[in-house]
């Protein structure tokens, strides 16, 4: 019988090299929007079939006779006489006690050469043979999907450390044979070393590669660091479409694992679990899920002349530069998360109560204003100057500034800017990234950043609690370059991803966006990221997405401890009347009549506010 061999030409296979240096459109990224792995996708329908005779030869093979002196089992050296076959025995050709393989009829191949033997040479993704009974056997050659692993054995409840104690360095997917998993300890530099260089390695050399997963498996800085590691091995962690990230929630908080909808932790202790069925569902769940963009930002913070830096539990440096993903706050959480880091235990029920024990120590010395030490804030070509009673429309500065990039912090997935009440900037000057009709919806890919304030310590501990969350002080939403400048011998802590620092003498603290990177979440209905990029949130109008007029389009609260000006009380008004009439069913004719008031309303609105420009352009109310 004539065999035939198929070549499948994958059309969603990457390049072997990255295509070009190209940033991604924020407002339509040129990623793809939730598009899923190609790692469990079937197979391509459309075949080109091909005949290769040698490649058929070769699966069928006829095995050796044991009493054939012919055969290279029976050529062993004399001298060795325990070696050589003392048997004459011959299998009958019925006997299927141990059966041989099976013959092969039809062979399929994948991969990217036009010629079935060069694909197997040269690294194959999968050959399926399938024999007339309808037997279908997988040989893979060659991955074509990896999975790095680098995980951090003293995160959170120690969970990691299971897998870098494991002696095993490899293995491959039965469900998917062509993934291999690729697994190593985030903390000793040696074994991260192996990895990083591992896949650099597979990533410039294996032409078959289609997909490199690179999970980080501890807390939130986890990620950064693998991601700090591969761009000193010069990798292009942004541009090259198959290079993937993602995350496993062993840490404390794990915020980007909650946004991602990988939720909040892995429960047990054993995650590998027996006959690693656990470590297998954690890779499937990964590789069946969607893409989406996450922006990465620079932090710099520069010193005057005998200024310093110290992280908890290391040196003073001059200078500080590194990446944040997550969430920064100044004030405050800086000062708690010092003394926790210096005292951190190892289970997370543990770490939590030392995290409450040092915010409960703060009753007794207090918490300064963040304006003690920030002098002012820039952004978009704009100065706001901090100093001054006239600076800020609030009676109560805030003792802590947060700057978030993701939408869930504080290990609760919490997103301020959708759950707390929309409020006007507490900077008196609102304009450009202060202005709220110039804001859009919290999106983690946006290249802007969400700054809040929280006022008082009341404040401060409520944020814990949903009620307590409804009324923060809105700052702005503020573009790369965004810079905070601090007053002379500033004194004031920080927090970046989780790390927290001490600073005395800071000049600037400057956040740009550097890159974006690609990450694999959840299904959209459980996942904020995919969800946001899927539906393109960042594209809609007004802080809400539901328009730019606010008392109109979206209902605006007070802010905490604000002085409200006349336009302020009437704009809440018109906001109470909005939050009556949605919550109030009306008929057709009362709709009608309503949209008039609607447009009438608009003009006033905008002569009422001195935050709203006259010539504001309103969006129709579909795209509202």
């Amino acid at each position: 019988m004539a065999a035939t061999a198929n070549l499948v030409q994958d059309p969603h296979a990457a390049p072997s090299q990255p295509t070009g240096n190209v940033q991604p459109d924020t407002a339509n990224p040129s990623a793809p929007t939730g598009q899923k792995s190609s790692a469990t996708a079937a197979h391509p329908a459309n075949q080109q079939s091909i005949h290769d005779q040698d490649l058929v030869n070769l699966l069928n093979v006829e095995p050796l006779p044991l009493n054939d002196k012919d055969s290279p089992l029976a050529r062993v050296d004399s001298r060795n006489r325990d070696l050589t076959p003392q048997t004459t025995h011959t299998r009958h050709a019925d006997d299927r006690a141990l059966p041989g393989p099976t013959h092969t009829d039809k062979i399929t191949v994948q991969g990217s050469s036009s010629n079935a033997q060069d694909t197997v040479s040269n690294g194959a993704a999968t050959v399926e043979a399938s024999s007339s009974q309808d037997a279908t056997e997988s040989l893979i050659v060659v991955p074509t999907h990896y999975v790095f692993i680098f995980s951090n054995p003293k995160s959170g409840n120690q969970q990691g450390l299971p897998l870098v104690q494991m002696g095993i360095n490899h293995y491959r997917v039965r469900a998917e044979p062509h993934v291999q998993v690729q697994l190593y300890d985030f903390l000793d530099e040696a074994d991260r070393s192996s990895g990083l260089k591992y896949l650099n390695l597979l990533l410039n050399k294996q032409k078959s590669l289609k997909e490199l997963h690179v999970w980080s498996a501890g807390g939130d800085g986890t990620l950064m660091g693998v991601v700090e590691g591969m761009i000193e091995m010069g990798i292009d962690v942004a541009d090259d479409p198959r290079v993937l990230f993602s995350v496993i929630p062993f840490g404390t908080g794990n915020d980007l694992s909650q946004v991602l909808g990988w939720g909040r932790y892995v429960s047990g202790t054993d995650v590998a679990g027996h006959h690693l069925e656990g470590l297998n569902k954690i890779v499937m769940d990964r590789l069946n899920g969607h893409k989406t963009l996450l922006d990465i930002w620079g932090v710099e913070i520069e010193t005057e002349e005998g200024g310093w830096i110290r992280e908890a539990g290391k040196e003073k440096v001059s200078t500080l530069r590194r990446k944040m993903s997550n969430y920064s706050s100044l004030g405050l959480q800086g000062r708690v998360g010092v003394g926790f880091e210096e005292n951190r235990r190892g289970s997370r029920v543990l770490n939590a109560m030392e995290y409450s024990r040092q915010s409960l120590g703060v009753l007794v010395h207090g918490a300064p204003p963040v304006t003690n030490a920030v002098k002012g804030l820039e952004a978009d070509g704009l100065y706001f100057d901090l100093e001054g009673k006239k600076s800020l429309r609030v009676t109560h500065q805030p003792i802590e500034m947060v700057i978030a990039n993701i939408p869930g912090m504080w290990g609760r997935h919490v997103d301020l800017w959708g759950v707390a009440d929309m409020s006007r900037s507490i900077i008196r000057e609102q304009k450009g990234p202060t202005d709220l009709t110039s804001w859009t919806p919290h999106c983690a890919y946006d290249g802007k950043l969400e700054v809040f304030g929280i006022g008082s310590l009341r404040s401060y501990f409520r944020k814990q609690f949903s009620f307590g969350r409804k009324r923060l002080q809105r700052v702005g939403q503020m573009p790369s370059p965004f810079s905070v400048h601090f007053r002379e011998n500033a004194h004031i802590h920080a927090m970046i991803d989780g790390e927290f620092y001490e600073t005395y003498g800071a000049k600037k603290m400057t956040y740009t966006r550097i890159m974006q990177i690609k990450l694999i979440g959840g299904h959209p209905d459980s996942s904020r990221l995919v969800s946001d990029l899927t539906n393109k949130v960042a594209e809609l109008p007004g802080p809400t997405g539901e328009g730019v007029i606010p008392g109109i389009d979206f209902p605006v609260s007070k802010t905490e401890y604000a002085e409200e000006t006349k336009s302020d009380k009437k704009e809440r008004r018109m906001s109470s009347e909005l939050i009556h009439n949605r919550s109030t069913p009306v008929s057709r004719a009362g709709s009608i009549k309503h949209a008039a008031n609607h447009e009438a309303a608009i003009p006033a609105a905008a002569a009422g506010s001195s935050a709203v420009a006259s010539d504001l352009h309103v969006a129709p109310a579909a795209a509202r």
